[in-house]
């Protein structure tokens, strides 16, 4: 049986895989799972990698640069498992068995042993993503592979450029920020009737970009993509995946609060020094404005507990709750997507908009409130509209800072009215109609 000379074509067409000793046979029908690990062959010179004898990785970068964080989503998403020796620009790539063997170089590199090294960020997660077709990295299609391709070059030309001379605060600064603000407007128009870049799965599209505008924030602040909701909720879609949590950590908002330093410390009567390390507690978390309100009668999490256990909500659930509501303690408000002309035509699409709606929503919130959102609608009309129900007598600050609040309609609803009231428990209760609208979708907050 005859086989491909890369590891990557032997796993796809023979169904094998390649081990540091041998070579094994994967019954075929039996779903290829298995990581491809490209090991180091006899191509690799002791000097290839400048004193790194024995290392078996081949891809050289350093780990923090913007392309190699590019290549090691990549191989992650692949399953392709790439180790990276230390490399250090200004001394590695200075040394002479580094510049005879690139006399012309672009990082990263990547050696295969089966011909001249593959260099730049596109060019590598190209291949590896072609490595593993099985995992449709390149896109399902022709015409998405193509896709995928003019995105990759958008992603080098229109956003990296301008970001690393905005970064470097070169003279071209000013004009360098203003084209990024023309790649992300691009981006959030493209994402408005999708999930993801190419196709209905992710891509090396959707990862490279995502890489590159998660950079993209961490230098230049979260206000960056603040305008652009799409780009933001495919952002939180792509970063939420645990293979990209395991290359990139810190893309999540969530400050990092440091929890520890070292301090110099006495030991003993004998006059002996050391270093001891000594834990510094957190710095107390600010409270909520809604924490110094006066106690409330409604016990909130009763209400969830009832809500969540009982099937006959009008029934039994509502009655509770308005026996128990505490009118000083709690408000309700109607809200309201105000969509754009052409947005929310199509329902799992405006679903997914929904969710990541809520999913921007501080979590520490649920304290404070409740509520019952919908995707309503019919014939490629859609709307996202919902009740609810907030500690206080007025929207929370919490609410008001979310990134989209201002594109939301909100009225403040009159409980003890008759309208008000069936319109917070139609929304509360029912699940095929609500305002005489069919629901497409519904999300409960609680």
């Amino acid at each position: 049986m005859q086989t491909s000379r890369l590891p990557a074509i032997a796993c796809l067409h023979a169904r094998q895989f390649q081990t540091d000793y041998a070579l094994h046979t994967v019954p075929s029908n039996e779903p290829l799972n298995l990581p491809v690990l490209i090991k180091r062959t006899a191509f690799a010179d002791p000097d290839l990698l400048c004193d790194k004898t024995g290392a078996r990785s081949y891809l050289l970068c350093p780990k923090d640069e913007l392309s190699c964080q590019k290549v090691l989503m990549t191989a992650t998403f692949a399953n392709v498992k790439v180790e990276t020796p230390a490399f250090v620009m200004g001394k590695d790539d200075k040394k002479e068995c580094f510049k005879s063997k690139y006399p012309f170089f672009r990082l990263p590199i990547l050696e295969t042993g089966e011909g001249p090294s593959l260099m730049g960020s596109n060019t590598v997660c190209r291949f590896l993503a072609r490595m593993r077709n099985d995992k449709r990295l390149y896109g399902e299609t022709l015409q998405h592979s193509a896709e995928v391709d003019m995105w990759l070059d958008f992603c080098a030309n229109e956003l990296e450029v301008p970001l690393l001379a905005w970064a470097a605060q070169s003279c071209v600064a000013n004009k360098a920020k203003t084209d990024v603000t023309i790649a992300l407007r691009a981006m959030n128009e493209h994402l408005k009737l999708r999930t993801y870049m190419v196709g209905e799965r992710i891509t090396i599209a959707d990862l490279c970009l995502c890489v590159v505008v998660c950079f993209a924030t961490s230098k230049f602040g979260c206000d960056l993509v603040k305008p652009y909701l799409e780009v933001s909720r495919w952002m939180e879609t792509i970063c939420n995946q645990k293979p990209y949590k395991n290359i990139c950590p810190t893309t999540s908002n969530k400050p990092c609060v440091a929890s520890s330093s070292a301090q110099a410390a006495k030991l003993d009567d004998d006059g002996k020094k050391a270093e001891a390390a000594e834990e510094v507690p957190p710095p107390p978390k600010p409270k909520c404005e809604l924490d110094h309100l006066p106690p409330s009668s409604l016990d909130l999490n009763e209400w969830k507990r009832v809500y969540s256990n009982t099937k006959d909500l009008k029934g039994q659930a509502m009655p509770w709750l308005w026996k128990n509501f505490d009118a000083a303690g709690y408000c309700f408000y109607y809200m309201k997507y105000e969509k754009l002309e052409g947005e929310c035509t199509v329902p799992f699409l405006t679903s997914n908009q929904l969710g990541g709606f809520l999913q921007r929503v501080d979590n520490n919130f649920r304290k404070y409130s409740f509520g019952v959102i919908n995707v309503v609608g019919k014939d490629s009309s859609y709307d996202i509209q919902g009740v609810w129900m907030f500690r206080g007598q007025d929207i929370p600050q919490m609410m008001k800072e979310h990134p989209s609040f201002e594109y939301n309609l909100w009225k403040r609803l009159d409980h003890t009215t008759t309208a008000d009231k069936a319109l917070i428990e139609d929304y509360f209760c029912n699940e095929d109609e609500v305002e005489k609208t069919p629901i497409a979708d519904s999300k409960v907050w609680k």
